[in-house]
């Protein structure tokens, strides 16, 4: 019976396996006779530095974080290696669509003519700032429970699987008050940036 050759990805996710591996082993050494914990706190999001790939892909979009999060840990199926790729996309029409949203909001607003300066005066503006302007607070909204709800599972799940002392309240209240902090910490959590550099429009986010 013929193997299957292995291929790049193959190789590459061997690498990062054993990186994170290693990088569990010391911080578990380190600990031994404390309770398991996040690597850092979650406001330690400037450890690796305030340009950090992994710092400004979090702030800007904590989706396509906590994407490569989900591709570090493998919770995700074998047969969806484009996953990264497909929620880089998702993302990219989001903010596509934002923006023509907040395009057509600034072209229709009869209230930022250039000559219009009376306060008192307001014009009700037409039917497709109105329609702009809630598609934008609704794609807004959707993004941000969406991205909550998957925050706090990962952050949940991943207390579980390490034994880290916590509630589900609490991973609620940080996934959804502060998703950036929270997919900062996930993936601090599994790398190590003193041995590791960071990527950030990559698969997993790491330089290997």
């Amino acid at each position: 019976m013929l193997k299957r050759p292995s291929s790049d990805c193959d190789s590459i996710e061997d690498i990062e396996l054993q990186s994170l591996t290693s990088s569990s082993a010391t911080l578990s050494t380190t600990n031994t006779n404390k309770k398991p914990q996040f690597r850092d706190s979650l406001w330690s999001c400037c450890n690796a530095g305030p340009f950090h790939p992994s710092l400004w892909l979090s702030c800007c979009c904590p989706a396509l974080a906590a994407a490569q999060f989900v591709h570090r840990v493998k919770w995700i199926k074998v047969s969806s290696p484009n996953f990264f790729r497909r929620m880089a996309v998702v993302c990219g029409l989001y903010a596509l669509v934002r923006l023509l949203c907040l395009l057509a909001v600034a072209l229709t607003d009869p209230n930022l003519d250039k000559h219009f300066h009376d306060k008192t005066d307001f014009i009700e503006p037409g039917w497709i700032y109105h329609i702009a302007a809630h598609l934008d607070s609704a794609l807004a909204y959707v993004m941000w429970i969406l991205t909550g709800l998957w925050l706090w599972r990962l952050r949940w799940r991943t207390r579980q699987q390490d034994r880290i002392s916590g509630h589900c309240s609490e991973d609620m209240c940080c996934s959804f008050a502060c998703p950036g902090l929270v997919a900062s910490q996930l993936l601090r959590h599994t790398a190590d940036y003193g041995q590791v550099s960071g990527r950030c429009c990559t698969r997993t986010g790491l330089d290997v």
